[in-house]
């Protein structure tokens, strides 16, 4: 049983995100049996077009057209619309999370996942995906999208800040670990990035609310996992997904703030039943000796390669590959090449038929790709 005032934080924090009671998204659709809808055509492009914006990081040189930054505010309406007027679909409430995430940090997760906990008991048997033969496949793929797409993206969120203000991320403690390791076994010269004590001191400057904040945010959104994944395996059975990825990476944020929190002498929430993690093998005795005593680095594990279950998994696994390609080297025009050709793999070969041969003539044109008006395009706005 989930505990009450947690589900009280989540739908209180999903409000406060969204602009709207918790329980309009779970209404029924007014004139519409059971879920309503599924999203239709122009919802889905909608959502894509601002998930998969330009990067304004991008060097323009004689492209003169604007681009756009993904807009996690407008998916997030686009989103909660939809589901309130339309429909109640697994999908849209997917990129809901993933836009909570990005827009309002850990604090976001609990709610987004509530969310889908609630639409799938409420509306198991009518909820979108559906009408298919691989109906509950689809439906977990969904989940094991969330899985394998947004851990990526939880590495990402700030969990500290440095004296001039630019944030640290877990990515952060992790490469600051091996750079740790590099330098006690000089495999490397100077390397770039901040250092764990650099780390160390900015966790250590957050103030005991905003640290205690943070480790309760992370815990009940690893309760909200843990419940959703007990409500999905009776309704899924074996293709229910493990979310091994996604709670692991919030163990280690949340072992961050345990170990601070513990450093100061105050209290921690009490630990939910954990997750499986994913398979994986301890590290190294040398690199776990490389680590400094008085730096304070989350206890990570290097994951086994594991086969490929089916196509979703694949293309999720494409998705999560561009997304580090992107933030790695944002002047490349591969990651975007990589995402495109995981938004083809979703189509069928109807589908794929109508993209590439009716609607671009048999050519991909790299301007497009990349979200960016061609020279030509761009004297026409001028």
């Amino acid at each position: 049983m989930i505990d009450q005032h947690l589900i009280q934080r989540a739908e209180q924090a999903f409000s406060n995100a969204c602009g709207m009671p918790f329980e309009k998204l779970l209404a029924p659709i007014e004139g519409e049996p059971g879920a309503g809808q599924a999203a239709s055509d122009g919802i889905v492009r909608a959502i894509r077009q601002w998930r998969t914006a330009g990067d304004a990081s991008l060097p323009m040189g004689a492209f003169t057209g604007e681009l756009r930054r993904p807009d996690w505010d407008k998916i997030m309406h686009i989103s909660c619309e939809a589901l309130v007027r339309h429909g109640k679909d697994l999908q849209v409430a997917a990129w809901l999370l993933e836009a909570q995430i990005h827009q309002h940090g850990f604090a976001a997760i609990a709610g987004g996942l509530h969310l889908m906990t609630r639409l799938c008991e409420q509306y198991w048997d009518d909820i979108h995906p559906q009408g298919a033969a691989d109906t509950y496949e689809r439906r977990a793929n969904i989940f094991h999208w969330v899985n394998h797409a947004l851990s990526p993206i939880l590495r990402q969120v700030p969990l500290a800040f440095g004296h001039q203000g630019q944030p640290f991320t877990l990515a952060d403690w992790e490469r600051a670990r091996r750079h740790e390791h590099l330098r006690q076994t000089d495999s490397c010269g100077n390397v770039e990035g901040p250092s764990g004590a650099d780390l160390s001191a900015a966790l250590a400057a957050v103030a005991d609310d905003t640290c205690a904040d943070m480790e309760r945010d992370l815990a009940d959104a690893l309760a909200m996992l843990k419940h959703l994944a007990d409500v999905l395996e009776p309704r899924l059975d074996e293709g229910a997904p493990s979310f091994g990825m996604f709670a692991g990476v919030m163990e280690q944020a949340r072992g961050l703030f345990e170990a601070e929190l513990e450093r100061r002498g105050l209290p921690r929430h009490a630990r939910p039943s954990p997750i499986p993690a994913e398979p994986a093998v301890p590290a190294a005795p040398e690199e776990a000796a490389a680590t400094p005593a008085d730096v304070i680095l989350p206890r990570t594990t290097m994951a086994e390669p594991a086969a490929i279950r089916d196509r979703a998994e694949a293309y999720a696994l494409l998705e999560q590959a561009a997304s580090f390609l992107q933030r790695d080297d944002p002047h490349s025009p591969v990651p975007y090449l990589v995402r495109r050709a995981a938004e083809w793999g979703k189509l069928n070969a109807a589908e794929l038929y109508q993209e590439l041969f009716l609607r671009r003539g048999g050519q991909v044109h790299i301007f497009d790709v990349m979200g960016l008006d061609t020279p030509g395009q761009a004297d026409k706005k001028d």
